[in-house]
C-alpha cells in the first residue's frame, strides 16, 4: 500500500504545483501583457480553459490509476482467500484422517 500512497501523494503534489504555476503564469500575463485589454482577457481565458482541461485530465488519470490499484488489490485479496480456503480444506482432511 505504501507505493499507492506515494503515487497519489506525488500526483497531488504535481497537480498542486501545476495549479500554482498556472496562477503564477496568469498573474505574469496580466502584468506583462503587450496586448490590449480585450486581447489580453481573451488570451487569459484561453489559457485558463487549457489549464482547467489539463487539471481535469489529471484528475481523470488519477482516478483511473486508483481504480486500477483497487482492482489489483481486490484480485490479490481474492487469491489470498482462495489459497487460505484451500489450505484450510487440506488441514481439515489431515485432521480427519
Amino acid at each position: 500500500m505504501e507505493n499507492g500512497k506515494r503515487s497519489s501523494s506525488s500526483a497531488g503534489s504535481f497537480l498542486l504545483g501545476s495549479l500554482i504555476g498556472g496562477a503564477a503564469g496568469y498573474i505574469a500575463a496580466l502584468l506583462l501583457a503587450p496586448h490590449s485589454g480585450d486581447e489580453t482577457q481573451a488570451e487569459i481565458r484561453a489559457q485558463a480553459m487549457a489549464l482547467r482541461q489539463k487539471a481535469n485530465d489529471m484528475v481523470l488519470d488519477g482516478r483511473r490509476s486508483i481504480e486500477e490499484q483497487v482492482e489489483r488489490g481486490r484480485h490479490t485479496v481474492a487469491e489470498w482467500l482462495e489459497q487460505g480456503s484451500t489450505l484450510l480444506d487440506e488441514r481439515a482432511k489431515e485432521l480427519s484422517n
